[in-house]
């Protein structure tokens, strides 16, 4: 148990430190200060956000980690070779997504509220695992092409609604 705690704590360590390397301050400088000519409109990047995120979900549904890795950013996947992330996932089953929300942060960078049904795989938990329903939430970044994964998402109660960025203002 000791040997997962540190595990855990030395990986989320590198994706604080990838993080910082591109970081939500420095984003923009990937879209430049007058944006591309074919530059999309808010709503057209909130709909390709959308579109991602369920595709990203569909692949975790699926357990093909092998797949969601190409939706990390680069940063992070300089961290963290294909087969480790993959090998590194898989611990929770998850099920019935649904996108309850995308939204734009600015011009580059983007959330999204997942709900999800998960369940912790047998050889975790003994006796029989019930599924639960968590909301994800999931941050994005926008290379002036894709949306890319941020990093990990963080899991909030299902009943409860996580705080948008105006919320904190």
């Amino acid at each position: 148990m000791i040997f997962r705690s540190s595990f855990f704590l030395v990986a989320w360590a590198a994706i604080v430190t990838a993080g910082a390397r591109v970081g939500y301050s420095t984003a923009s400088h990937y879209l430049g200060a007058g944006q591309h000519q074919n530059a999309k409109t808010a709503h057209e990047l909130v709909e390709q956000l959308a579109k991602r995120a369920r595709e990203v979900w569909q692949l975790r549904e699926n357990h093909d980690y092998a797949a969601v890795y190409d939706f990390l950013q680069p940063s992070f996947r300089e961290t963290f070779s294909r087969e480790d992330f993959a090998n590194a996932r898989g611990f929770l089953l998850y099920s019935d997504a649904s996108l309850q929300s995308s939204e734009l942060i600015g011009t580059s960078r983007g959330r999204t509220i997942v709900r999800v049904a998960w369940k912790p795989r047998n050889y975790l938990y003994t006796g029989p695992a019930v599924p639960k329903t968590a909301l994800a939430d999931e941050h994005w970044f926008h290379d002036g092409r894709d949306w890319q994964i941020t990093g990990l998402f963080r899991w909030f109660d299902a009943a409860a609604r996580p705080k948008r960025e105006e919320d904190e203002r």
